[in-house]
């Protein structure tokens, strides 16, 4: 456990990600957890108590409903302690439990042509092995709400993209942002579903983040992020090249579905050799972008019954 400021301890997990606790007057809040197992429960836990705390008395508080940073919030829920989620992040943390659930989510395959025997298992998902048996009762939050603790005044502020209910804890006096994935090591953009765009909703947050006058993000991966501007200017700049990328290979072979451009874009064959859930989360990548374009009207699609095909507006 790192010392950041006073009151706020950085904790490195087990599988790369990091949470962070605040305490004060007896009271903390943990900001993301990690995974649902037994070595991340006792990293959070050594933390907790040797910060004096204890779970009754600590607060979670959860920037997006991903398992890895959020699978273990279930453990960690006391009666007398509060797991603070916004509402559509937490409806999917407590759908995840059922195999009915990941059924569905795989259902994205019949518009990105997947071939039958190419649709993964999801089994085999970290995400679906992390998640909690017991459904969990949060405390929602929203854009706007306040939690402030310990001279920290904390206000949340909307920042889906990476998923649908990301939300990052603001304190404006300190220019601080616990950011979730916007500018971490993870801050890919995957389709949540057929109907969302959430490519775009992700750039605008990224121009919201941009515009908020932070000195500091502290990201759910990655080392915290001091050059605020140059990081959200390289993250646009990375998803408008993939755009780029997409729209090139479809101005050359018109018709592609997901999948197909996924095989045309991959010239190193680095997809091919991707396990099922890094490949299940690369197609959902170039959905997400097929989507924002078409969208944009710069790509038009005909939905057909073996994936949906796009082409270049000229």
């Amino acid at each position: 456990m790192e010392e950041l400021l006073h009151h706020l301890y950085r904790i490195g997990l087990p599988d790369g990600a990091c949470a962070y606790l605040l305490c004060a007057d007896g009271r903390g809040l943990l900001i993301d957890c990690g995974p649902n197992t037994d070595e991340a429960e006792q990293t959070v836990l050594d933390a907790v108590f040797a910060a004096g705390l204890s779970t009754e008395r600590t607060d979670v508080f959860l920037t997006h409903g991903h398992a890895g940073t959020a699978g273990l919030c279930a453990r960690l829920k006391r009666p007398e302690n509060r797991v603070f989620v916004r509402p559509c992040d937490g409806a999917y943390l407590n759908a995840a439990r059922s195999e009915a659930f990941w059924e569905d989510r795989l259902a994205l395959c019949v518009p990105m042509g997947v071939p039958q025997a190419e649709i993964p298992d999801f089994h085999d998902f970290s995400a679906y092995r992390e998640r909690f048996s017991d459904s969990v009762d949060f405390t929602d939050v929203r854009d706007g709400d306040r939690l402030p603790l310990g001279g920290y005044r904390l206000e949340c502020v909307e920042l889906a993209g990476h998923t649908p209910g990301q939300l990052g804890l603001w304190d404006f006096e300190k220019g601080l942002l616990f950011g979730g994935d916007v500018l971490g090591g993870d801050e890919t953009v995957c389709a949540w579903d057929r109907e969302s765009d959430g490519l775009r909703i992700g750039l605008r947050n990224l121009r919201k983040v941009r515009s908020m006058q932070l000195e500091t993000v502290l990201p759910t991966h990655g080392a915290p992020v001091e050059q605020v501007l140059q990081r959200a200017d390289a993250a646009a700049a990375r998803h408008q090249a993939g755009c780029d990328a997409v729209c090139a290979v479809l101005d050359a072979q018109p018709g592609l579905t997901v999948w197909e451009l996924m095989q045309a874009l991959d010239e190193t064959d680095a997809f091919t050799r991707l396990d099922g859930a890094s490949r299940w989360d690369a197609l959902r990548a170039v959905f997400a972008q097929t989507e924002y374009l078409r969208r944009c009207e710069k790509l038009s699609c005909d939905p057909r019954t073996d994936g949906w095909r796009y082409r270049v507006n000229h």
